[in-house]
C-alpha cells in the first residue's frame, strides 16, 4: 500500500519580448532580459512512495528522483499541452516533479531553489541547450521581469493593472501550429554564433534586450497597441537570432493573421513550430482566430494565471 500521494502542477508561460537573452552564453558577458507571463496550461505529476524499488520511471524524472538521493518513488506526469510546443514545457514537467518530490520527503526547498533544481538537471545534467526563463515562470508563476547578468538573476513581479490584464486576454489569439525540431538544436546554433561573435546574431539579440525594457513599460502603461506593434518587431529580431525560428507555413500563418486584423505576433519559445500567438486590433480577434483556423492552425483558449507551483496531498 502506498504511504502518501502527492499532487503538484506548474503553469507554461509565454514570452513577450527578451527570449533568447536568458541563455548563460550571452547573458554573461551581455545582461539579458524576459518579460513573460505565466498561463493556465499545465504539466501535472503525482508521487507515490512505495516499499519497494522502481525502475520504470522516465529518464527525465528517474533523473529527478536520483537527484533527490531517494528510491522507492513512482513518479507519474501528464500534460495539457503536446510536446515540443514552446511554451516551456519540459521545465514545467521538472518544475512539478520536483515540487512533489520536494513535499513528500519533507523538503524546504523555495520556488527559486525548485527552479535553480530543473535548471540544473535539464541544462547540466542532461545536456538541454535553453535558457532561464522556463524554470522561474513555471516556479514562480505570474507577470515577471526577469533580469539576467554574470552574477546575479531577479525575478521582479510586474504590477499591470486588472484591466490591461482582461484586455489582453480578449485580444490574444494563441495557435498551435505543428509540433516543432528540438529546441536544442536552435539554441546550439544560436549559442555556437555568440560564441563566435557574429555581429548579426549578436545584434538582433541586443535589440531584442531592448525589446523587453520597451515592452515592459507598455504592459505596465496599458498600451496595448503599442506592445502588438513591438511584437511585431520582436518577431523579426527572433529570426535574425535563431536560424530555424520560422518557416514557409509559419511565415504565412503569421501573414494571414496580420491581414485579418492582428498587430503582430511570433512564435513562442525559440521557434520552429509550437505555438505561436498575437495580439490583435479590438474586436478583430475572432476575425484572427478563424483565419488561423483556416491555415491548418488550431486556435488554443488560455488565460493569465497568478499561481506558479502549486502542490497538495490526496
Amino acid at each position: 500500500m502506498p504511504e502518501k500521494v502527492i499532487n503538484a502542477r506548474a503553469p507554461t508561460r509565454i514570452s513577450f519580448a527578451g527570449g533568447g537573452t536568458d541563455v548563460e552564453s550571452y547573458f554573461k558577458e551581455h545582461g539579458g532580459c524576459v518579460i513573460n507571463f505565466a498561463i493556465d496550461v499545465h504539466a501535472y505529476s503525482n508521487v507515490i512512495k512505495l516499499q519497494k524499488q522502481l525502475s520504470d520511471n522516465p529518464n527525465l524524472l528517474k533523473l529527478i528522483i536520483e537527484d533527490f538521493g531517494a528510491s522507492g518513488i513512482k513518479l507519474f506526469s501528464r500534460s495539457e499541452f503536446p510536446p515540443k510546443s514552446g511554451i516551456g514545457g519540459s521545465a514545467t514537467f521538472s518544475v512539478s516533479a520536483i515540487g512533489a518530490i520536494n513535499k513528500l520527503l519533507g523538503k524546504n526547498l523555495s520556488p527559486r531553489d525548485i527552479a535553480n533544481k530543473a535548471y540544473e538537471i535539464e541544462r547540466i545534467k542532461l545536456g538541454i541547450k535553453g535558457g532561464w526563463q522556463d524554470q522561474l515562470a513555471a516556479a514562480y508563476g505570474g507577470f515577471n521581469f526577469m533580469e539576467f547578468s554574470a552574477d546575479k538573476i531577479k525575478v521582479n513581479p510586474v504590477k499591470i493593472s486588472r484591466s490591461t490584464v482582461l484586455d489582453l486576454e480578449k485580444c490574444m489569439v494563441l495557435g498551435y501550429l505543428m509540433p516543432r525540431d528540438t529546441a536544442h538544436n536552435i539554441h546550439a546554433k544560436q549559442e555556437y554564433a555568440i560564441k563566435k561573435n557574429e555581429a548579426d546574431v549578436l545584434n538582433a539579440l541586443h535589440k531584442t534586450k531592448e525589446m523587453g525594457y520597451e515592452m515592459k513599460d507598455y504592459l505596465v502603461s496599458g498600451n496595448i497597441e503599442a506592445a502588438g506593434k513591438l511584437l511585431a518587431d520582436a518577431w523579426d529580431e527572433k529570426k535574425k537570432s535563431h536560424p530555424g525560428a520560422s518557416n514557409e507555413f509559419i511565415d504565412r500563418v503569421y501573414d494571414v493573421a496580420i491581414k485579418s486584423g492582428a498587430y503582430g505576433g511570433k512564435v513562442s519559445g525559440a521557434g520552429g513550430g509550437g505555438y505561436m500567438f498575437f495580439i490583435c486590433q479590438t474586436n478583430k480577434e475572432h476575425i484572427v482566430a478563424e483565419a488561423l483556423t483556416k491555415t491548418g492552425a488550431k486556435t488554443v483558449p488560455f488565460k493569465f494565471t497568478t499561481n506558479g507551483l502549486e502542490v497538495w496531498e490526496t
